[in-house]
């Protein structure tokens, strides 16, 4: 048990599960219409890579909030926009 407790991976995984269930994210919009969004898991991944990579916080912040300001054309921070996209929606 203390070599799992010890282990970065359980703790990344942990974080990571952490900040997506914060950002609401999704795989469907949810409530009555339930629309399948077939492109959210671009957003899990760039979550994933962004702890793989230790990118410091304050700018896996900027990038979901204002990515596509940021770096206009980069793909990989227009796809950390999905943050704001990831709510739960009854349209």
């Amino acid at each position: 048990m203390d070599r799992l407790l010890a282990s970065t991976a359980l703790s990344e995984s942990v974080r990571l599960r952490l900040w997506l269930d914060l950002s609401r994210y999704a795989d469907s919009a949810g409530f009555q219409t339930d629309q399948t969004r077939s492109d959210m898991w671009r957003f899990r991944d760039y979550v994933i890579n962004a702890f793989n990579q230790d990118k410091p916080y304050s700018r896996f912040i900027q990038e979901q909030i204002a990515g596509d300001e940021l770096a206009p054309g980069n793909q990989d921070t227009l796809v950390a926009t999905g943050f704001l996209a990831g709510y739960p929606d009854n349209y």
